[in-house]
């Protein structure tokens, strides 16, 4: 109970109810068989295929619980299943997924959990992990290069090994942090159009690494972008220069319109949470 009054007092402190906007998509792979992720569905919102994942790489639904905890004391938790990204890539594709329609909201947020479990940044290779957003599914890694990614590209700088971005040059990179392995991070990431108009271009993106509840106005980083990218239909993985024993948990995937919609509580509980105070209210107020 005094959890449920804290994220109660905390919602209200934080405005989160009115600045809520619209969860576009949300893959948490509870609903996942253990095992090979090609060919598997479920998650949230209007996808319009099952996972579709290449046969050369192993992305495996895995038992697992990644947890970040925020400054405030929350959790933001990935459950007791994440996907588990294994094996040698150069250019690789992992796998993608297709949405009914195209996104083309004047902000897009989103954010995953993070975890590598085995290997290392070492090597001098630039290791490079991304979620992309895209509207052609393409032939080849290449393809989505130029589209909005968000993810790691190490060994580049201190502080600089998370990345959010649509081109792979200045100045359309966002980096902040570093990559440690046995660390959960949360990886937030705002896309937006300075022109407001589902033909207008998105011109911006920031990134946070391992933020608090109310770091919105906050990020580690922030680009301009280049590619005049105006929507995405599809969402999707891909690789590069991983080494063959790096292993990483990839989890909590949440694609919205607002901040709120990509932190904690998770999606729904804000909406939970306020038809159980009604009720209580109500309740409360019928006693004699």
């Amino acid at each position: 109970m005094r959890l449920f009054a804290a994220i109660l007092a905390l919602c209200v402190g934080l405005g989160l109810s009115p600045a809520r906007g619209a969860l576009i998509a949300y893959e948490g792979f509870e609903d996942k068989a253990l095992g090979d992720l090609h060919g598997q569905g479920g998650g949230i919102g209007p996808w319009s295929m099952n996972w579709d994942a290449d046969a050369s790489t192993t992305e495996n639904v895995a038992a697992a619980n990644l947890v970040y905890t925020y400054p405030e004391g929350f959790d933001h938790s990935g459950g007791g299943k994440a996907l588990r990204i294994t094996g040698a890539s150069q250019f690789q594709d992992l796998a993608f997924r297709s949405l009914a329609a195209a996104q083309n909201a004047d902000h897009i947020y989103l954010s995953f959990l993070l975890r590598r479990t085995a290997g290392s940044s070492g090597g001098g290779d630039q290791d490079f992990f991304a979620l992309w957003l895209d509207n052609d599914l393409g032939s080849g890694q290449a393809d989505h290069a130029d589209v909005p990614n968000v993810g790691f590209n190490t060994n580049v700088g201190p502080g600089s090994d998370f990345i959010a971005r649509d081109y792979a040059n200045a100045p359309s990179y966002a980096r902040a942090g570093t990559l440690s392995s046995n660390v959960t991070y949360l990886i937030a990431a705002h896309f937006w159009k300075a022109t407001a108009g589902a033909a207008q271009p998105y011109t911006n993106c920031a990134l946070w690494v391992n933020p608090s509840l109310t770091d919105v106005g906050s990020p580690d980083a922030t680009a301009t972008l280049t590619q005049n990218r105006t929507s995405f239909g599809h969402v999707g993985l891909r690789t590069f220069s991983i080494d063959s024993g790096d292993v990483y948990l990839f989890d909590e995937l949440r694609i919205g319109t607002s901040w709120n919609d990509i932190v904690a509580p998770e999606p729904g509980t804000l909406a939970l949470l306020g038809a159980g105070l009604l009720a209580l209210a109500r309740r409360r107020r019928s006693r004699p």
